[in-house]
């Protein structure tokens, strides 16, 4: 039939007749990603990836740079170079390159075209009209001379020249000359500007009219974040940053804990300047509810910075010390605490012929001058930051509800029933602070006790009546607004004390917290009074009256924390605990005579 197609059969091979084998065609792999047999150890998993840098020997120079780097961090930086790290911050540095970058200098052909086109009117007898156009100078000398000359308008020096006395004088010079000028980061992206690899420093003499409000606004800028603060550069330190296991080992030697004569575990803490010896001894005295490793931790830490050793300790009930919490029984049992934990320092021998001072806040202004009524010769100054040293008389409770809440003290002590408003919303200002002080579990937010409100009633009644007895050296400092504590008391013991060195200061707007619930300004110029005030009593050491202290034998007890210390306690035993000291509980005892 037509349009059939017969399927066509392929012939069978002929008996010994070989067939050709079919060629095998090789797969092309890439030897980029060759695959390979995953042959795994025992357990079949992948072995994890190696970082192998750290067994490369890098060159030299990497070596180098590196070393250089970490020693710029370890190392005290003084001002004149400290001041290199204070650059203008981004927003403020791409508004200010952006106006640079309109005044680059010609480049050579630029130049060349200009000069082509001035010498060919002069030529043909016509005016020129390419004029030299407002470019940014640069070179350290020209810049230089522009300044000397009040020539220029804005100095702008880069972070990173090497060696950095290159420039170190020029912000001195600027701001003597009053040019505006600021640092920035990078002598590559100065360099960027005037066609170079590196600049140290650009000058800007003059802008064009249309330029003119912007420019103003960035001098107004870069005056308030550089002129104006010149003096607080000049005096500030940099560098002094240890590394994590540096920063470990002095968190441990801060804290301690030591054992009171009722055999109650305190928690204590020191900030001691170093290398140098201290100027003095600060002894810690805080507030109701509050601690000294964390809450008081700025203030150790901004003394000690001032050179001053600094020690604190947690009362029985407060912080991270041992017993019910925030329970006073005795506010005497407080003071005594104090006393024989602050004598035991002093009585060490680096310590002996130092000067020694009480810094109380709040509550702590009480524990402080009840510390030196306990021996009045002993302590060279205090300072009290809004000390509870006697009872407002718009808060003092009438003498009916006293009377009814002394019967029952002794039956139910402990029992939170004083009615309080929140002290935290009430004492600190700054509300991100006063977060932080919330988020603080260590710090007592509850009601207080029955006894413990008595104990601090009966304390300031009686500091009251007896503000007369006040003979030591003493600087008290309030804020005019706060409602915990009434400026008025201060007032008061700065009227009745008998001391004839005594320093009141008082802050409009500021409130019980003064340094650690106010803003950051307003806490260091609290600071500085503080500092101010220590170092003119400690400038001269000879005419500080140090009260001999009797040698003391003393059992010293390093433990780790959550050891079993139960057994053989002597009465008045200190007990040092360094935190993270790896023992595996043991305890290695130390005897001493301080």
């Amino acid at each position: 039939m037509k349009g059939f197609n017969k399927e066509k059969h392929i012939p069978a091979p002929k008996r010994g007749v070989k067939v050709a084998a079919k060629k095998k065609t090789e797969k092309v792999t890439n030897p980029l990603f060759e695959r390979r047999p995953k042959q795994f150890g025992i357990g079949g998993a992948l072995p994890p990836k190696k970082d192998l840098t750290r067994y490369i020997k890098w060159p030299k120079s990497i070596r180098l740079q590196r070393q250089k780097r970490i020693l710029k961090q370890r190392l005290k930086v003084p001002p004149a170079l400290n001041q290199f790290t204070k650059t203008l911050d981004k927003n403020l540095a791409t508004q200010l390159f952006k106006l640079l970058m309109k005044y680059r200098p010609e480049d050579k052909a630029a130049k060349k075209d200009r000069l082509l086109k001035k010498a060919q009117a002069e030529a043909d007898g016509k005016p020129s009209e390419s004029k030299k156009p407002i470019v940014v100078k640069y070179g350290l000398n020209h810049v230089t001379y522009l300044i000397e000359q009040n020539k220029a308008q804005l100095v702008v020096i880069a972070h990173d020249v090497d060696p950095i006395e290159l420039v170190v004088w020029l912000p001195a010079l600027c701001r003597k000359m009053e040019v505006p000028y600021c640092i920035v980061k990078g002598k590559s992206r100065l360099g960027t500007v005037v066609h170079q690899k590196t600049a140290a420093c650009l000058c800007l003499t003059t802008v064009k009219n249309e330029d003119k409000l912007e420019f103003s606004k960035i001098l107004e800028a870069i005056k308030a974040n550089f002129n104006d603060k010149y003096e607080e550069y000049r005096k500030k330190w940099g560098g002094g940053i240890m590394g994590s296991k540096s920063q470990a080992k002095t968190k441990a030697k801060e804290r301690e804990c030591i054992r009171n004569s009722r055999d109650v575990q305190l928690f204590a803490c020191r900030w001691v300047p170093s290398p140098s010896p201290p100027k003095a001894l600060i002894f810690l005295c805080h507030g109701y509810g509050m601690e000294c490793s964390g809450f008081m931790r700025e203030c150790g830490i901004r003394l000690a910075s001032a050179g001053y050793a600094v020690f604190g300790m947690d009362y029985e009930g407060h912080g991270r010390s041992k017993g019910a919490r925030c329970y006073i029984k005795k506010f005497s049992n407080i003071v005594n605490d104090c006393y024989d934990y602050y004598t035991s320092i002093s009585a060490q021998e680096e310590y002996k012929e130092k000067g020694r001072f009480l810094y109380g806040e709040s509550m702590g202004g009480a524990v402080a001058l009840l510390l030196h009524k306990k021996d009045p010769s002993f302590w060279n100054g205090a300072l009290l930051v809004a000390p509870m040293c006697k009872i407002s008389e718009k808060a003092k409770p009438h003498p009916i509800v006293i009377n009814l809440l002394t019967r029952v003290e002794e039956i139910i002590p402990k029992w939170k029933i004083v009615p309080t408003k929140d002290v935290i919303d009430a004492a600190f200002k700054d509300p991100v602070k006063r977060e932080e002080i919330r988020n603080n579990k260590l710090i007592y937010q509850d009601k207080p006790r029955l006894k413990t409100a008595l104990e601090m009633l009966r304390t300031s009644m009686n500091l009251e009546d007896s503000l007369h007895e006040i003979t030591l050296p003493f600087i008290v400092l309030h804020g005019e607004a706060d409602i915990l504590t009434d400026p008025e008391i201060s007032k008061a013991l700065f009227e009745k004390s008998s001391s004839r060195d005594k320093t009141i200061k008082l802050y409009p707007g500021m409130w019980h917290g003064l340094t650690s619930g106010e803003t950051d300004a307003n806490v260091d110029l609290v600071f500085a009074d503080i500092i101010n005030w220590l170092d003119v009593r400690t400038a001269d050491s000879a005419s500080l009256t140090v009260t001999p202290v009797r040698d003391v034998t003393v059992n010293v007890q390093k433990v780790v924390e959550g050891a079993s210390n139960d057994q053989g306690k002597p009465k008045r035993q200190y007990a040092s605990l360094l935190c993270g000291l790896n023992g595996g509980g043991r305890r290695l005892v130390h005897r001493s005579s301080m």
